[in-house]
């Protein structure tokens, strides 16, 4: 079982890293974003409307450990979000080209150094 939890983050950060995405900048990455126990960090990223948004959080911790998404609009209404033991990954489509908050949770007892992929 723990080889299965393993090997899937990895596949889902190999399937949707590559490739263009919905950022308006492009796809992109960030490696070993340390989120403290219990906090979070907040991404404000334009995506393109029409098209698929996608955000993955990792935990690169050998605990497996609680870890969240939250995307907000502009009017800071909630658009997505989800939650999971050792990854989370949050899509939606947006109708128009906007500017969105990404929240980025560790819920864990302890920090976490996280792989981000905003796609």
């Amino acid at each position: 079982m723990t080889r299965l939890l393993w090997w899937m983050p990895v596949f889902l950060l190999l399937t949707y890293s590559s490739g263009s995405g919905a950022p308006v900048k492009g796809a992109f990455s960030q490696f070993d974003v340390r989120i403290e126990a219990n906090s979070q960090k907040e991404f404000d990223v334009s995506f393109q409307g029409g098209r698929r948004a996608c955000v993955i959080a990792v935990g690169n911790r050998k605990a497996m450990m609680d870890v969240g998404i939250d995307v907000y609009d502009e009017a800071n209404h909630l658009v997505t979000e989800d939650r999971g033991l050792g990854f989370a990954a949050a899509i939606w489509y947006p109708a128009r080209e906007a500017k969105f908050k990404v929240v980025v949770k560790n819920i864990g007892a302890d920090y976490n150094a996280m792989y981000l992929v905003f796609k």
